[in-house]
């Protein structure tokens, strides 16, 4: 509505004894208005109310009777219980949360509660972080003993952390002679705790009481080599440990995979090959190497090639020795390796360059100080590669301090270079963790220039998964609304980013079986 004193309005202006009559009179009508249109409002909601009460009472009446007619009040219970494995989760073992399945399904009404429960294979896995106080444990193993008596006679899948809350010296025990009651069903078990398990009651289980455990992972063990005999069953296929000793009555030729942190480290060249030797169907290794004092000039034995048929990953972590790993790599033979993880601190030669000629799928490189041109070097030599991880930026070495520089995503860049120059044509899927060099505009224009590259021989990127150790400068997400929406998995990850903490997560996981997405030791077992 239009007014005379438009100008004045919203203004600290006195007006005069003239105008303040003028205003009076314009605000004679639409006072009026504004009262008949507010009398209408309240006409309005108190009918709405009134036919809100009719709705809710019609409701209340329909509702149940609809309920009657429900098509999942008619389903079959063997069509149930399938959708009821369908919702546990498929990257780990179930946790006790009231809000995720299996419990989640009990909440639901008294009838499925009931199908659930006597469903044996909806609890046959578990993660238990072990709590702070003994009472808090006291009430945990209650509730661990009724989980699994609803299993049956199927095989378990159980981990089992102490929780970084807890104290050190906390006692476990019950709690793990719960579980080992239930050890002839084991099929995968693990166990976190921050002591060594050597004071546990595991000591006193057997080969013959573990008939099928199929996976093991200890986080801690430095006992004797006779401290876990159950782990001499001919059952196991998969044996992993964080901190410990390979000294264990282990059926070392029937193992899939092994995984050896660095406190279980091989001291020379040869001793890596001899364990590899002794595990000739491995599928699957991850090894470390510490070498002390390196062997004096003309005294190195030369290790005979140890073929290993059936290795397709392995994870080699090399503990800042010169040369330590060059002879273990010169001689193995691994025509069917397929991933090749890398970690050390720094390198200014790779030497696992004698593996390169075999067509990798995927290559994880943690590796803290790295030039780029000896990433670029090595990158050339794998033209069929698909996955890429990367933790850290590459340097360049020329400046001091050495900083991240420009030259690596030059090379990956296809229209940087012709077709056929560009590093890695067929990559699909790359990984960067803990960069600072990478900005967001280069980031956008790799990702683009993968997505949307129609060279001839270049594939189309179908995975950028990044952890900047920066804020966000860019929003690339975005910006890369069009190829999110074409099929991009696209995540980006900013120091700003926080990550909230829930006890159900601490050190949730599955246990490895089948096939192995093993990313070393930049992530948890």
């Amino acid at each position: 509505m239009n007014t005379p004193f438009e100008e004045i309005l919203n203004t600290n202006t006195v007006p005069s004894d003239v105008d303040c009559q003028r205003i009076r009179e314009l605000l004679t009508g639409p006072q009026i208005e504004a009262a008949k249109i507010t009398d209408e409002i309240r006409r309005l909601q108190s009918l709405i109310c009134e036919l809100a009460k009719k709705r809710d009472a019609l409701n209340h009446f329909i509702d149940p009777l609809v309920a009657l007619i429900s098509p999942a009040r008619r389903l079959p219970d063997d069509v149930v219980v399938e959708i009821f494995t369908a919702s546990l989760p498929s990257d780990r073992n179930a946790v006790i949360v009231g809000a995720k399945s299996p419990l989640l399904l009990c909440h639901i009404c008294r009838a499925w509660r009931n199908l659930a429960i006597s469903t044996p294979r909806l609890w046959t896995s578990l993660h238990i972080v072990a709590p702070e106080t003994p009472a808090q444990v006291e009430q945990l193993n209650g509730i661990v003993d009724s989980w699994l008596s609803r299993t049956g006679v199927l095989p378990l899948s159980i981990s089992v952390v102490q929780s970084f809350r807890a104290e050190f010296d906390t006692d476990f025990s019950t709690l793990v002679q719960t579980l080992i009651r239930y050890s002839s069903r084991w099929n995968g078990i693990r166990f976190g705790f921050h002591r060594d398990l050597s004071f546990n009651p595991l000591a006193a289980l057997s080969a013959l009481d573990v008939p099928i455990l199929e996976t093991v992972l200890i986080d801690h063990f430095s006992g004797p080599a006779t401290g876990l005999p159950f782990l001499a069953t001919s059952s196991l296929r998969s044996a992993s440990f964080r901190r410990g000793t390979p000294r264990l009555p282990l059926p070392w030729n029937q193992l899939h995979c092994l995984f050896l942190g660095e406190a279980a480290a091989c001291e020379t060249t040869a001793a890596g090959l001899d364990l590899l030797r002794g595990c000739p169907s491995l599928e699957a290794c991850a090894l470390a190497f510490v070498e002390s004092i390196p062997p004096a000039a003309g005294n190195v034995p030369s290790p005979v090639t140890c073929r290993m048929e059936h290795l397709r990953q392995l994870s080699v972590l090399d503990n800042e020795i010169p040369g330590g790993t060059v002879e273990f790599f010169k001689h193995l033979d691994v025509p069917n390796l397929e991933f090749l993880e890398y970690v050390t601190g720094l390198v200014e030669e790779f030497p696992f360059t004698p593996l390169l000629t075999h067509p990798l799928q995927r290559l994880n490189l943690n590796v803290k100080y790295l030039s780029s041109e000896t990433l670029i070097g090595c990158l050339r030599l794998l033209p069929t590669l698909h996955e890429l991880f990367i933790l850290h930026d590459p340097f360049s070495f020329r400046g001091i301090p050495a900083r991240p520089d420009n030259t690596f995503w030059a090379a990956m860049n296809p229209e940087a270079h012709t077709p056929h120059n560009v590093l890695c044509p067929q990559l699909r899927s790359v990984e960067f963790t803990n960069f600072t060099g990478l900005s967001d505009d280069m980031a956008l224009e790799f990702i683009r220039a993968r997505t949307e590259s129609q060279f001839a021989g270049v594939a189309r990127l179908e995975k950028f998964h990044a952890d900047f150790n920066r804020p966000k400068l860019l929003d690339v997400t975005t910006a890369l609304q069009q190829a999110v929406a074409d099929g991009l998995d696209l995540s980006l990850h900013y120091i700003d980013d926080r990550v909230k903490y829930s006890p159900a997560q601490d050190n949730d996981i599955r246990l490895p079986h089948g096939e192995l997405r093993f990313d070393g030791w930049r992530r948890a077992w």
